[in-house]
């Protein structure tokens, strides 16, 4: 005797299908979708959010090329190269831009501010001023801080096309998250209009002396004016406090809208599905039974 098997003929779930299946608990699922999503809304509140704050600037030409001292340099730099001498000025946007990314400005900032407690609470002595050893780990040091920083605290980005440079910062406290993005980069200023300052007088001094050396009438005018324009980079770097940034938008005061995280939309999607799936499981178990 052959038996012969059957097999149902391949349909294509409609929406129908679907709601005949649903109907029966949909107030179950509203119902667990309403109590997850209050549950996940409510699990968002209990966790601290992190408030981001944002200083956007522009780096400032090079004092050296505004003062006209590449034209003067190519003018005179044969004649200064027969007497030792190199004219050729440095590029100061592509240095500041690495200023503002080096450990050397991190390290600065964390000391300036005395940050290692407020990034280790728990793990720093401030009367000895320094680490205390974790279960799991070492004591903190500066290295370890400033890969925290620019891990997950202080974001530099650059916009190719304007050349905008952002400062972003991203911590638990809306007050201290607008001060640190402002105050990096008034310290990044600082330290290259410092930098300035001492190359330009070290320049003149070493300037002033080739002049008392050299004999030659065209190299000493040459050099006086090399002398001039190191002279006004001087000054410059004196007076402008933004030296080498610009601040075109300072970093206000984060609020609710700057949270970045967490996500509380995330968390209440989530709760939201998860609450119906869950209660409508236990209904379907439930009926079973």
């Amino acid at each position: 005797m052959n038996s012969q098997l059957s097999y149902p003929s391949e349909q294509s779930l409609s929406l129908g299908d679907v709601w005949r299946v649903l109907a029966p608990i949909k107030w179950t699922l509203i119902a667990g979708a309403v109590f997850g999503a209050v549950l996940g809304w409510g699990a968002s509140r209990l966790i601290h959010p992190i408030y981001r704050a944002t200083t956007t600037m522009l780096p400032t030409k090079s004092p050296e090329s505004s003062n006209g001292l590449g034209g003067i340099a190519t003018q005179v730099g044969g004649l200064a190269a027969l007497a030792g001498i190199n004219l050729q000025p440095n590029d100061n946007s592509v240095g500041s831009g690495e200023y503002l990314r080096s450990n050397t400005l991190m390290g600065k900032f964390i000391d300036s501010h005395d940050l290692m407690p407020i990034l280790y609470p728990n793990r720093w002595d401030g009367r000895k001023h320094e680490g205390i050893p974790g279960r799991f780990g070492g004591a903190p040091t500066e290295s370890a801080a400033i890969r925290r920083l620019k891990a997950s605290v202080v974001k530099i980005s650059e916009d190719k096309r304007t050349g905008l440079l952002t400062v972003t910062v991203d911590w638990r406290d809306p007050a201290l998250a607008r001060q640190w993005a402002n105050d990096f980069v008034a310290l990044a200023n600082n330290g290259l209009r410092t930098r300035a300052i001492v190359d330009a007088q070290a320049t003149i001094d070493y300037l002033n002396g080739q002049i008392e050396k050299t004999q030659s009438v065209q190299i000493r005018e040459a050099l006086y004016r090399i002398v001039e324009t190191q002279l006004k980079t001087l000054a410059l770097a004196n007076v402008r406090e933004d030296y080498a940034f610009r601040v075109v938008d300072a970093a206000v005061l984060p609020d609710d809208g700057s949270v970045v995280s967490p996500k509380r939309w995330l968390f209440t999607a989530f709760g939201l599905l998860f609450g119906a799936c869950a209660l409508g499981w236990v209904r379907s178990k439930f009926s079973k039974a």
